[in-house]
């Protein structure tokens, strides 16, 4: 239901930032907020006509859902990437992951 509640609104991109901003702030309820989660980070993952990924997301929400193993693959796809970009937002997303993570 959240998901094409999503899919269905008139701008899917900010809905999608809303509700990650939102369960994160305001849900307490752990399986709820996981259920959530891993709604979001599906949606997050899928290419979309016009959405560039936000890794950074993707990889809050894997830590998140405690799934170390996707964000390390999620950051060697990018630190290997030949496009410049990739490679460079796989760093920044590992530095940040050092920085502001448990």
């Amino acid at each position: 239901m959240v998901k094409a509640a999503i899919e269905k609104s008139g701008d899917p991109s900010d809905m999608l930032a809303y509700t990650f901003s939102a369960i994160q702030n305001n849900v307490r309820n752990q399986d709820f907020r996981d259920d959530i989660l891993r709604t979001i980070l599906e949606i997050y993952q899928v290419e979309q006509d016009g959405w560039d990924h936000d890794y950074y997301k993707i990889m809050r929400c894997q830590f998140l859902l405690d799934q170390p193993l996707d964000t390390a693959e999620l950051l060697l796809k990018l630190v290997q990437s030949e496009r410049e970009d990739d490679y460079l937002t796989g760093y920044q997303l590992g530095f940040d992951l050092v920085d502001n993570e448990s």
